[in-house]
């Protein structure tokens, strides 16, 4: 079904594990924060997956956010990635490649039909490619997860390589016409045009020509001494020939050892009938939860310290063998490859704190762990253990060499693993987000209502101390289905939250205008998204319109005062997009609020959030989406 805002979700691969309990194969008494261990490893659980290998794209949050997946997947079946692979002749490996190309394309009408076109959209549609180079975060991951889409086994459909898995030493190995269109593509990336690298030589600046070759030097490919820009416009045809030729072998040896796939085959996922979307491996996402950052700051966004209590949360969370994804600021110099331990105090660059470049997944944590392993000392001692993207000497292909790389912590035999440490101090931790699955229902047709296709990107709330409300209003559209749960997006710690359901009256005049079928009352520690499974059966018909209410509380919102709170997500058009990005290679958000979808009460009266958005818009191009609460439903046989 897709009619109207329904997704139908196929399921791609129902695991046959015996009907696992929902166990945590980890869990000891963990109410307190004196249970926390001073040193925890997840690996040491056996919950944590191998190590994989991003290249070529800037995956690397797609990649600490399926690897988080996978290890909250595991904790739920109660079972090590061993024994997972043991009973089914499989390994559990989440597709990375699914779960960026749909959280960065737009819906279309395969998947519904009242928000055709809602989503991140690319200002130049021809570079597809930008999509898996674009970046991203992890609640981008657990917004797509909370619609119910994905994650998808990579062994069914969309594995990390394209159309042709054709590896880059394969790709150079043909010959010069494969390292022209490579070079092409490369010149068409830096300027932006569809040109060739001949003529990118030709127009490009002599300075940065120069800087150019010599990158090309530092690479390690061999050109003549008096091979500079001079050169190279004065005997344009002839250096050409040259860098081609040099280039090709210097690729070809490259990928000889530390392999990865073509970029340049086609990536491309279809999109529109059959929808490739809305699959799932059968698991579906609990809670997907945004943790704060441990760093404290003074008023004037300056560090000055570590919260102990936040780190507490991140711990309880990775304690609880729940994946945990992290961003952080890369930055070559200061990691100690000695020890691969990781801090960067933002001293000499003037980053901002919080600042960050790189995504991976977090799996432990050394309050030992000594500073005298960082090239600069932080101010104590701790750190977290991180499980990196870009490969190792223990789980590649040793077939094809794709993913092996020399990057990481050594093991016993010497060989590098793809951890790394990062200390409790470093100035950049931000994006902690940690997830929770359970498993999907199995019945063949399970629905999900939702209007909010943007993944979330810039999130802000509304807080006033009398009463907010927000609604959502959907039409059930098959014969007969039975309500089975519903999701919910909470924008603060520690808060209360009252979730009620309504068959609405015909001609409503307001979300709350008929009969209250369900009620029930949370308290969720952490923001983020949450799914409550119905503690009863609710049948519903084709034509009924039914409303899902969210009242969100927090006690102790500032200085002890009680807020309510509404939490909606945004982004900027296309022209926004253009201007913060004049390589015109920009990602812009689309939007669509149809009347009598998403309502917000607000000073004691009910209006239509169509209309009622833009009075909270602060800037010019805002892109707002309906309110992120959805329903969830199966269809009932009918005689």
């Amino acid at each position: 079904m897709n009619t109207k805002a329904i997704v139908a979700i196929g399921v791609v691969a129902i695991l046959l594990v015996g009907g696992a309990a929902a166990v945590i194969i980890i869990l000891a008494n963990n109410n307190g924060d004196d249970d926390l261990p001073t040193k925890y490893d997840q690996r040491e659980k056996g919950i944590v997956t191998p190590v994989k290998y991003q290249n070529p794209w800037g995956t690397c949050w797609s990649f600490g956010s399926t690897g988080a997946a996978e290890t909250s997947v595991l904790t739920y079946l109660g079972k090590t990635f061993q024994q997972f692979r043991e009973e089914n002749g499989y390994d559990l490996d989440f597709s990375e490649k699914h779960l960026a190309w749909f959280a960065l394309n737009a819906v279309t009408d395969a998947e519904t039909d009242t928000q055709v076109g809602e989503g991140f959209k690319l200002l130049r549609e021809t570079d597809y490619h930008y999509i898996y180079d674009n970046g991203g975060k992890a609640t981008m991951a657990a917004s797509l997860y909370s619609t119910g889409v994905g994650p998808v086994l990579e062994k069914d459909l969309f594995r990390y390589m394209g159309e042709n898995g054709t590896t880059a030493f394969d790709y150079f190995t043909v010959g010069s016409a494969n390292t022209i269109a490579y070079l092409n593509f490369f010149a068409h990336d830096q300027l932006n045009d569809d040109v060739s690298y001949e003529h990118y030589l030709e127009t490009i600046e002599p300075d940065k020509l120069n800087n150019l070759l010599n990158l090309y030097r530092e690479w390690g490919v061999v050109l003549p001494d008096d091979f500079d820009a001079d050169y190279v416009k004065a005997h344009l045809v002839a250096a050409y020939d040259t860098l081609v030729e040099r280039l090709g072998a210097y690729y070809m040896s490259m990928y000889s050892d530390k392999n990865e796939y073509a970029e340049m085959e086609n990536w491309r996922i279809p999109l529109g009938e059959p929808s490739q979307r809305n699959y799932t491996a059968g698991y579906t996402m609990i809670n997907g939860n945004t943790l704060p950052a441990p760093q404290r700051v003074n008023d004037d966004d300056e560090w000055i310290g570590v919260s102990d209590a936040r780190m507490d949360l991140i711990k309880k969370e990775l304690y609880a063998g729940h994946g945990m994804g992290m961003s952080y600021y890369y930055e070559s110099a200061t990691l100690n490859k000695e020890t691969w331990a990781q801090f960067n105090s933002f001293k000499d660059n003037g980053k901002a704190v919080g600042t960050t470049n790189h995504a991976i997944q977090l799996v432990g944590w050394d309050d030992s762990f000594s500073k005298d392993n960082f090239l600069e000392k932080p101010e104590r001692d701790g750190a977290w253990l991180c499980k990196n993207s870009w490969g190792s000497e223990t789980d590649y292909d040793t077939t094809t060499n794709v993913g092996k790389n020399a990057w990481g912590i050594k093991n016993s035999e010497g060989k590098h693993t793809g951890y790394f440490w990062i200390s409790y101090c470093d100035r950049s931790l931000n994006r902690f987000m940690s997830y929770e699955f359970g498993k999907a229902p199995a019945e063949d047709s399970f629905n999900t209502y939702v209007y909010d296709f943007l993944p979330s990107h810039r999130e802000r709330t509304l807080n006033s101390e009398s009463e907010l409300l927000t609604a959502n209003v959907f039409t059930i559209t098959e014969a007969k289905e039975k309500l089975e749960s519903v999701s919910i997006k909470t924008g603060y710690l520690e808060s209360d939250v009252v979730v009620s359901v309504y068959k609405l009256n015909d001609g409503f005049t307001n979300p709350t205008d008929g009969t209250l079928l369900w009620k029930t009352s949370k308290t969720y520690q952490l923001e983020g998204f949450h799914r409550i499974i119905l503690d009863k059966d609710i049948e519903v018909k084709s034509g009924e319109k039914i409303s899902v209410v969210v009242q969100e509380k927090n006690s102790n919102f500032k200085e002890g005062k009680t807020m309510y709170i509404a939490d909606y997500n945004y982004g900027y058009d296309h022209t926004k997009a253009g201007e913060y990005d004049d390589s015109k290679k920009a990602i812009y958000c689309e939007t669509i609020v149809n009347a009598g979808e998403s309502y917000l009460f607000m000073d004691g009266a009910w209006s239509d959030w169509h209309t009622t958005w833009v009075k909270f818009s602060t800037e010019d191009h805002e892109m707002v989406d309906n309110f992120r609460i959805k329903m969830f439903t199966t269809d009932v046989a009918t005689a």
